[in-house]
């Protein structure tokens, strides 16, 4: 449906340049407002990652014909969906205020994940507009080589008190606006704020919530070093931890 509806489009935009009169001009111009409003409800209707495959397949004219129509709602989310090659294509072909309107849509993890294909100068000021925290935390990932455990890592977690019981991890994650993207654990820390393991969130919904969380802790997760190469390309979930070498 898509395909057709930007074939339409495409057509009626060179018949318009082809009008022998304005009366037929005002009837193809018509005719290309049309198309654009049902190709916007047929977008408006998908979802993100449909979306992101759409982009991945058409042609670079119609790509981003169909960016330009799903920025202002999702161009953040496409951005990171899509291939690193059609990324780079579309930074290497949009606007500045059209990457700038993208990024402003995404958190510190989204930006880190793309750093390496923002222009510099550009991904220095979105920094700038972040906390300190997750403007240092980007910063320093930039510091490993890319495709390093450290460039992936995100530091957008769920923290809990090894004491606390499991109802009030409960009331905590009822609480988060969000879960973190591929978070399916939280952490546990000590009265220090070290770390004491891994809690899978299906955990707290499966036992007495009166259990505290340190009692079912996995104590021991997988461990990498942030030089360590990952087995697979995407980013990490909460249930992988890294430790910095002394």
């Amino acid at each position: 449906m898509v395909h057709e509806l930007l074939r339409r489009y495409r057509l009626a935009e060179q018949l318009s340049r082809k009008g022998e009169s304005p009366r037929h001009e005002l009837v193809e111009i018509i005719d290309i407002r049309q198309n654009l409003a049902r190709l916007d409800l047929k977008l408006g209707r998908m979802h993100t990652a449909d979306l992101a495959h759409l982009i991945e397949v058409l042609p670079p004219a119609d790509r981003l014909l169909v960016w330009g129509r799903i920025l202002g709602r999702c161009g953040g989310d496409i951005l990171l969906e899509v291939s690193d090659v059609v990324r780079r294509n579309l930074i290497d072909n949009i606007s500045e205020r059209q990457l700038r309107l993208a990024l402003e849509q995404m958190d510190g993890a989204g930006l880190a994940f793309i750093a390496d294909d923002i222009p510099e100068q550009m991904l220095n000021e979105r920094l700038a507009s972040l906390s300190h925290a997750d403007g240092d935390w980007i910063r320093e990932s930039l510091n490993y080589d890319e495709g390093t455990v450290g460039s992936l890592m995100s530091s957008d977690m769920v923290i809990m008190r090894a004491t606390d019981t499991l109802a009030e991890a409960e009331r905590h994650l009822r609480g988060l606006k969000t879960i973190p993207i591929h978070n399916d654990n939280l952490f546990a820390v000590d009265q220090r704020g070290l770390f004491r393991g891994a809690l899978p969130l299906r955990r707290i919904l499966l036992n007495d919530p009166e259990h505290t969380v340190d009692s079912l802790l996995q104590h021991t997760p997988v461990h990498f070093t942030p030089d360590d190469s990952p087995p697979m390309r995407p980013r990490y979930s909460s249930a992988t931890i890294w430790c910095r070498h002394p």
